[in-house]
């Protein structure tokens, strides 16, 4: 203690006489000294407790801040997890947005293959339809030959009954002449037999006469070689042969009129279209034309 100093060096002090005068100055001295050091002490006590108050408001800033340092790590890290998610999430996305692009790219080459396609459907369905209105027209056309045909069928089976009428009265013709043919048949098969009949006889005649040469003269009842040329059987014989080249047999007849000729010569009228017969000039067709068999 100070005190306590200074009061033993008094008391030592006095005992020691003058010495003590020095003493007493270097005491005071000390003691001036000590009451400097005690104001800074106090001075310094005083800045100590400032000291320890300001320390005490730095470490509760600082327990303050290391709590918020603390919260604000926590909070990093969440952010850091947010971050790295929202990294993957990111990555998702892109990958998302690339086949997204892709598929924008896809869509774009479908779309330009479906322009053209719709270009070239444009183009077939102008042709389409350009044939549809050439159709259209050739329709147009169809149905108007097609009424102009009712009309002339009308036409035609108001004629066709008349035909009908004048082929009802045909067949009742032909059918007569047909009798007639069929009697005509009878009368030429009746003319063929005579007429083989005369020319059997006109062979024996002939071979007769041959007889008759070689042992001299006529024959046993005096008959001469003019007796056997039978007028009738020369008669006959033009009777069987076509009229137009006398060569022919008679092979066809024309139902119209009855006359007969040989197939030869009518086929040939019929192929230079002359269908008038040769004989009275009546005209007649194809189907008239009937084959007869002598």
């Amino acid at each position: 203690n100070p005190n306590r100093l200074a009061k033993s060096l008094s008391r030592y002090g006095g005992e020691e006489g003058e010495g003590g005068g020095d003493l007493k100055e270097e005491l005071e001295d000390a003691n001036d000294r000590i009451e400097a050091m005690e104001e800074e002490v106090a001075d310094l006590s005083t800045s100590y407790g400032e000291l320890e108050e300001e320390n005490k408001r730095l470490k509760s800033e600082n327990e303050q801040k290391e709590t918020i340092v603390s919260n604000w790590i926590s909070k990093s890290v969440k952010l850091n997890t947010k971050i790295k998610d929202c990294e993957q999430l990111v990555g998702a996305e892109r990958a998302k947005c690339l086949a997204l692009q892709q598929q924008v790219v896809d869509k774009e080459e479908k779309y330009l293959a479906l322009e053209a396609l719709y270009a070239k459907e444009k183009e077939l369905m102008t042709d389409k339809t350009k044939q549809i209105e050439t159709l259209t027209l050739q329709l147009y056309g169809a149905r108007r030959q097609a009424k102009e045909a009712s009309l002339n069928e009308e036409k035609e089976r108001s004629s066709s009954k008349q035909h009908f009428e004048a082929n009802s009265v045909l067949n009742t013709q032909v059918t007569s002449q047909m009798e007639k043919i069929k009697g005509m048949d009878v009368k030429i098969t009746e003319l063929t037999r005579k007429v083989k009949k005369l020319e059997r006889r006109e062979a024996a005649n002939k071979k007769k006469k041959r007889r008759k040469k070689s042992g001299g003269g006529g024959d046993e009842c005096g008959h001469n070689d003019d007796d056997y040329d039978d007028p009738l059987l020369e008669e006959y014989r033009k009777k069987l042969k076509c009229p137009l080249c006398s060569d022919g047999e008679k092979g066809v007849i024309i139902l119209r009129c009855q006359h007969m000729f040989c197939r030869e010569c009518i086929e040939k009228n019929l192929k230079v279209r002359n269908r008038n017969c040769p004989a009275c000039n009546i005209s007649f067709s194809k189907n008239d034309v009937r084959s007869i068999f002598l």
